[in-house]
């Protein structure tokens, strides 16, 4: 699950267009599911970042589409470990990244 919120500012380009820039704050929440080995902390992850970036958007009457690209940085990161029991040891499974990307494509009505 994946939740934001932040200021942006959007300059109109014409009737039709429209680009903003927007700086995020992201929440949520990661589940890793593993069937084996059994995981050494289940259940959701808290999950925490930061996002800037733009979006381009195309209105025709009511109707708005809009694509956006984002740059994320973690604000804290976790590693997903996993227990196997043969041989007996805990290894890890995967360590979230520092930094990633973000895309979306987004349809929206204006009132």
């Amino acid at each position: 699950t994946l939740g934001s919120a932040g200021p942006g500012y959007r300059v109109e380009l014409g009737e039709h267009w429209a680009v903003a820039s927007c700086g995020s704050f992201l929440a949520g929440s990661l589940r890793l599911a593993v069937a084996s080995p059994q995981p050494v902390q289940g259940g959701p992850t808290p999950w925490f970042g930061v996002a800037c970036g733009l979006r381009v958007s195309l209105r025709a009457g009511a109707f708005e589409l809009a694509l956006g690209g984002d740059a994320l940085a973690h604000l804290a990161r976790h590693n997903y470990t996993v227990s196997r029991l043969q041989p007996a040891r805990t290894e890890s499974l995967f360590t979230e990244p520092a930094a990633g990307a973000l895309g979306s494509l987004t349809t929206g009505v204006r009132f």
